[in-house]
């Protein structure tokens, strides 16, 4: 694998984390939009009954993935077994250059991807005890379902609790793993949401309309 190939590996998960907090920050906003804007759902209760729970699968079965423990697996532990084993592929030191005021400034960014390794590493294992949680709800209920728990979510729940903060750090800590190797790599970074996950705030404008009329 050379530096281009590489670094094609680590934008490629990054785009796919990108989309998954699409289908995250999405999801949040319509369960807020069924209480501001329950009679506009209701015109069309079962699209997005489908609609949410679509994303939720998705991106609960996608940060999974990312965070599987198989090195193999395309994913967060691949990025770091990755950069590892082609660790000599990453510069030393980077100039950036800027301006101050109307000045052309330099500055030489000291580049340590051994360091950033160690640190990825660190930040995995900090967040073993959410991934358990994910990887029980993975188990029982997303990937396959429990009997158990088929008709008692709020005990799936308790026996794996999770909330929306705790996704929210694990995307927003597998960006910063990714976009730390990318930065090394090429000195690029991937945003990681489109700047219209939001569009739907026209639809409910829309249905607001229908029902004003």
């Amino acid at each position: 694998m050379d530096k281009d190939e590489l670094a094609s590996e680590l934008r490629d998960m990054l785009l796919q984390l990108a989309h998954i907090n699409d289908c995250f920050l999405l999801h949040k906003k319509i369960l807020l939009y069924t209480k501001t804007m329950n009679r506009e759902m209701n015109i069309s209760p079962a699209f997005f009954q489908i609609i949410m729970y679509s994303l939720e699968h998705t991106y609960m079965m996608d940060i999974s993935k990312l965070y599987d423990k198989d090195g193999q697996v395309k994913g967060i532990r691949k990025a770091i077994n990755l950069c590892e084993h082609y660790s000599t592929l990453f510069p030393k030191e980077r100039t950036n250059v800027f301006l101050d005021g109307e000045i052309e400034r330099s500055e030489v960014i000291r580049i340590d991807v051994l360091k950033d390794i160690k640190s990825a590493r660190n930040k995995l294992t900090a967040l073993e005890p959410i991934l358990k949680s994910l990887r029980g709800r993975r188990n029982k209920y997303y990937a396959h379902r429990d009997k158990k728990y088929v008709n008692d979510l709020s005990g799936l729940a308790a026996a794996n609790p999770l909330s929306w903060e705790q996704l929210s750090e694990l995307i927003e800590t597998a960006g910063e793993i990714l976009n730390t190797f990318l930065q090394d790599l090429v000195g690029e970074v991937v945003a990681l949401n489109s700047a219209n996950y939001d569009d739907i705030d026209n639809l409910f404008k829309i249905l607001s309309t229908y029902l004003n009329d």
